[in-house]
């Protein structure tokens, strides 16, 4: 991540520079003291490449990722165009393969999100692969492939502890949910969107995806002016998004 940004990269490579430098220098005069010396200098340089790291981490967030999260999806593919365009090692291919995936996801162009997903070859990234996954089988509504990604995240979430694995159980709910609103099954789907009404955070993308989804749920359920409502604030705040698309699509439906 710090090498899509040049001077923070230049700023990593110098500070491994000068410590490399200031470490041989020391042990050519020092020699004796020579553990001790280059102990300082990793030291030194592990605590600067942790805050450059947290640097460069809040500034992808707040010039990237900022945009998805405020619903400019094609602002964000801009950006990310735009970062990666002279970035040619394996593990940025998949990086940019998993960031374009996800935008064309939520501008909704399905068949451009499942031709990134098949870049997607970092480890790290096969959670949100799988995620992709899930979301383009159902919109082609082969719910047993759809299926079938679900128990390959189950796999690995077996494997996996702590934050990781709490993110790819929420992608196991999600994609459960999203099978079962394609079937129009909404038994039990009460609580969740009933406790989770008020838990969607400050991120604007979550309240509209919500908003969008628990619509849909409403209307099954013969609930329209309660999901009126929904898709009203999902259709006002989207953006370019598909929820946004997919919103406006069902008010008009109920008019």
């Amino acid at each position: 991540m710090i090498s899509l940004y040049k001077g923070l990269y230049a700023v990593y490579l110098s500070v491994a520079a000068l410590c490399a430098a200031g470490a041989a220098v020391a042990v050519y005069f020092y020699p004796t003291q020579a553990i001790s010396i280059v102990s300082i200098a990793i030291i030194i340089f592990g605590f600067t490449g942790i805050f450059i790291i947290r640097i460069t981490r809040e500034k992808f967030k707040n010039e990237v990722m900022s945009l998805l999260y405020n619903c400019r999806a094609q602002d964000f593919m801009d950006k990310v165009d735009e970062l990666f365009k002279d970035k040619h090692s394996k593990a940025h291919k998949s990086t940019y393969a998993w960031l374009k995936a996800l935008g064309y996801d939520v501008l909704g162009d399905f068949d451009a999100m499942y031709e990134c997903c098949q870049n997607i070859t970092k480890k790290s990234h096969m959670s949100e692969y799988h995620r992709r996954m899930i979301t383009y089988y159902v919109e082609k509504d082969n719910l047993e492939r759809a299926k079938d990604e679900i128990e390959k995240l189950k796999v690995l979430s077996s494997t996996t502890s702590g934050p990781d694995k709490m993110m790819i159980d929420r992608y196991i709910g999600e994609g459960t949910r999203a099978i079962k609103l394609k079937l129009h099954d909404v038994e039990g789907m009460d609580s969740y969107y009933e406790g989770e009404s008020d838990n969607t955070g400050s991120v604007l993308i979550s309240k509209v995806s919500f908003a969008e989804s628990y619509g849909q749920v409403l209307i099954i359920k013969g609930e329209k002016e309660k999901a009126r409502q929904q898709l009203l604030f999902a259709s006002e705040n989207g953006g370019d998004t598909k929820y946004k698309k997919y919103a406006d699509k069902l008010l008009a439906e109920l008019d």
